[in-house]
């Protein structure tokens, strides 16, 4: 009975994983309503912008590799914190 109580306790001990969650204090609350400045106006060029859309990004698409990386501004619970953007 003991040995069969030690193998279980093993058994489960080497199902065991990785931890979930980054070791690193929960962000609650991210300041990010500081003001900014004010965005210039630019000119609007039809052949460059008709060229980046029908041509250059199509190619980019074509070209690109998938991005697997993790998702960013993540707390350590993998939630995101409270801003003014979410």
């Amino acid at each position: 009975m003991t040995r069969l109580s030690l193998l279980l306790v093993i058994a489960a001990a080497a199902c065991a994983s990785a931890p979930r969650f980054k070791d690193q204090p929960v962000v609650k609350r991210v300041a990010d309503d500081r003001p900014i400045a004010e965005p210039t106006a630019r000119k609007f060029y039809p052949v460059e912008y008709f060229t980046k859309i029908f041509v250059t990004r199509r190619i980019d698409r074509a070209l690109a590799l998938e991005d697997s990386g993790p998702s960013g501004n993540l707390n350590a619970l993998d939630d995101v914190p409270d801003s003014t953007w979410f």
